[in-house]
């Protein structure tokens, strides 16, 4: 009996290539500019962090390359949350809880405390704007896929 088949492939959507598309490509670059600029360019505080909290570089250096794995590491979760609530829900409420991590964060008064805040739930708040802002581009391009990713 293929009529279970067809009902399944009668909710596949094929991508539009191009009009709004593009407008949610942009979004997505824009996404990935701030979750990777902001996290890749930690470097550029470290000297001022090590001073104030007088610690090691090491120790230092932790605070910005937590988040890195961390938004990477909770990538399983997220996409199961984009797959139930949708893409956009899921990245409103992890920019909302990375731009506040990022707030508290500068109130943190030692090292430890700013790699929980900043570096642990900061980046479990940029995974949720990284990979729907990746996987959104997907549902409005097949044949131009490559270009605007």
């Amino acid at each position: 009996d293929n009529s279970h088949l067809e009902e399944e492939y009668e909710y596949v959507t094929e991508p539009p290539d191009g009009g709004f598309g593009w407008v949610i490509a942009i979004a997505a670059m824009f996404c990935n500019l701030v979750c990777d600029g902001t996290l890749f360019a930690f470097g550029t505080m470290k000297s001022f962090l090590q001073e104030h909290f007088k610690c090691s570089d090491m120790v230092i250096l932790m605070v910005g390359s937590v988040p890195c794995g961390v938004y990477l590491l909770v990538g399983p979760i997220v996409s199961g949350l984009a797959n139930r609530y949708g893409c956009r829900p899921i990245i409103i409420i992890g920019s909302i809880g990375a731009a506040t991590c990022m707030m508290l964060s500068t109130f943190s008064p030692n090292v430890g405390s700013m790699i929980i805040i900043y570096g642990i739930f900061g980046g479990i708040f940029f995974g949720m704007v990284y990979l729907p802002s990746v996987v959104m581009v997907s549902f409005y391009f097949d044949k131009k896929r490559a270009i605007a990713n």
